[in-house]
C-alpha cells in the first residue's frame, strides 16, 4: 500500500478496533439479527462435511462458526479478520458453541499468508470495505484450490435495509457535515458486485438479490446503543450533532423503530446480494 493510502488504513483500523470491544457486547444479539443472511450465505457455498474454509472478515465470529458446522469435525475453518481485536470474541464465541475445527488468524485480505489450500472462502459483509477489491480477489484466487468456490454477501438498496432508515436515515436529517462515501452499500447496484469476480478472473459467476428478516431480538432502546457503539459510520455522523440535535435525533429514531417492534423484537427488513464465482 502506498504511504499516500497509509493513512486511511490507519484511520479504518483505528475505528474498527475502537469498536471491537463493543461488538464482543452485541455478538448474540447480532449473530440472531444476521442469521437469514448466514444461512443463505452457508446454502450458496455448497459446503459438504471435511472441507476445508476460509472466511474473510470474520468480525466476532459469524459466519465462521455457522460454517464450522457445516464443515464437520472433519473439516477446518480458518477465521480472519484485519482488526485482531475482533477475534477475541470469535474465539470466545468458537469456545462457546464447542467448535473445535475453527483457527482464527488476523489477516488482510489484500495479503492473505496461506497457500492454495482452501475448497471455499466465504465473506458476509465485509467485500464492500476492502480498500483495493482487485487485490482481494487476487488473492482469493489465489488461495482456493481449483474449481474452489468463492461467497460473497453485500448490502443490497439501502431503501429496502429498515433498519438503516430508522437509523442512519433519520440523523442525516440533522447532519451538515459532508457525507463520506457510502462504503457500506458499495455493492447494492445489481450488477456490481459479480463485475468484480468477473473482472478477477471467476468461473461460472452468480449473482442473487434476496429480502430477508433482520429482527433486532431486544427493544428500540438497545439497537439504539448497539448502533452508537458498535456501528462505525452511524456513530461518527451522531458524535458531529450540537447535543440538542443529538437528542432530538435519537428520540426521532426510536419512534421510527417502535413502528415495528412488536413487544419482544425490532423486526426490521433488509436487502442483501450474494455473488458467487469458482476459481480455475
Amino acid at each position: 500500500m502506498s504511504g499516500k493510502n497509509l493513512p486511511v488504513k490507519e484511520a479504518f483500523l483505528r475505528e474498527w478496533s475502537s469498536a471491537a470491544k463493543a461488538w464482543r457486547k452485541w455478538r448474540r444479539e447480532f449473530a440472531i439479527q444476521s442469521q437469514a443472511a448466514t444461512n443463505l450465505l452457508v446454502e450458496a457455498a455448497a459446503i459438504t462435511p471435511g472441507m476445508g474454509v476460509l472466511d474473510l472478515a470474520s468480525g466476532c465470529g459469524e459466519p465462521a462458526i455457522s460454517v464450522a458446522r457445516a464443515t464437520g469435525a472433519g473439516g477446518r475453518v480458518v477465521a480472519t479478520d484485519i482488526v485482531p481485536e475482533m477475534l477475541l470474541g470469535a474465539r470466545e464465541y468458537g469456545l462457546q458453541a464447542g467448535c473445535q475445527n475453527v483457527d482464527f488468524v488476523a489477516a488482510n485480505a489484500e495479503a492473505l499468508p496461506f497457500p492454495e489450500i482452501f475448497d471455499r472462502l466465504t465473506c458476509r459483509f465485509g467485500v464492500m470495505f476492502f480498500p483495493s477489491v482487485e487485490r482481494a480477489m487476487g488473492e482469493v484466487r489465489r488461495v482456493l484450490k481449483p474449481s474452489g468456490r468463492a461467497v460473497f454477501v453485500a448490502w443490497g438498496d439501502s431503501q429496502y435495509n429498515t433498519f438503516y432508515a430508522a437509523t442512519t436515515g433519520v440523523l442525516m436529517k440533522y447532519s451538515t457535515t459532508p457525507s463520506r462515501p457510502d462504503l457500506a452499500h458499495r455493492f447494492a447496484e445489481p450488477g456490481s458486485l459479480s463485475a468484480v469476480l468477473r473482472e478477477a478472473p471467476f468461473q461460472e459467476i452468480g449473482e442473487t438479490v434476496h429480502s430477508i428478516a433482520w429482527p433486532w431480538p431486544g427493544p428500540p432502546e438497545e439497537f439504539w446503543d448497539y448502533s452508537v457503539e458498535v456501528r462505525v459510520s452511524f456513530r461518527r455522523v451522531f458524535e458531529t450533532l450540537p447535543p440538542a440535535e443529538q437528542q432530538q435525533a435519537q428520540e426521532e429514531s426510536l419512534a421510527e423503530m417502535r413502528r415495528y417492534y412488536d413487544g419482544h423484537r425490532v423486526n426490521f427488513s433488509a436487502q442483501i446480494v450474494i455473488a458467487t464465482g469458482v476459481s480455475k
